[in-house]
């Protein structure tokens, strides 16, 4: 014999829409038991691998997915600079260069860019800003991969 009960269903989402409805429930007899095994799953380990010479020779997209799509956003600040200037400590880059390469990659960086990123890269002491609209790589701006 089947039995049937009614529930009534309440959604609320994030921005506080409210969603109600009935629903029938039937039984359909009883269940059979389901053996579960206790297990214990490792987290899955996070690179703390800093980028070499030879990491920069590979595209920016590629570059950018190994290093910067984990990283906070100063950290990706840093990444898009040393991608652009091939890691070269000093080299100036121009903020219109920086746009450009975070926008063609704000798929893999997690968003358009921001300017006040380049300030929290500078306060990390990645980058530092030499003039008004630019920025040049700091001794230790690898590290970014890890904080």
């Amino acid at each position: 014999m089947t039995k049937t009960m009614k529930a009534t269903l309440v959604v609320t989402a994030v921005d506080g829409t409210v969603w109600r409805g009935e629903i029938d429930l039937r039984s359909e007899g009883a269940a059979k038991p389901v053996s579960m095994q206790a297990r214990e799953f490792a987290a899955p380990a996070q690179s703390t691998a800093e980028p070499t010479a030879s990491d920069l020779k590979l595209p920016a997209r590629a570059f950018l997915s190994k290093f910067a799509s984990k990283a906070s956003s100063a950290g990706k600040f840093a990444f898009v600079v040393a991608q652009i200037a091939q890691g070269t400590v000093g080299k100036e880059v121009d903020t219109g260069q920086i746009q450009k390469g975070w926008n063609q990659n704000s798929g893999v960086l997690g968003g358009p860019y921001q300017t006040v990123y380049g300030t929290r890269s500078k306060e990390k002491g990645w980058v530092n800003s030499t003039k008004r609209g630019k920025w040049v790589l700091m001794d230790g701006w690898q590290k970014a991969a890890n904080g």
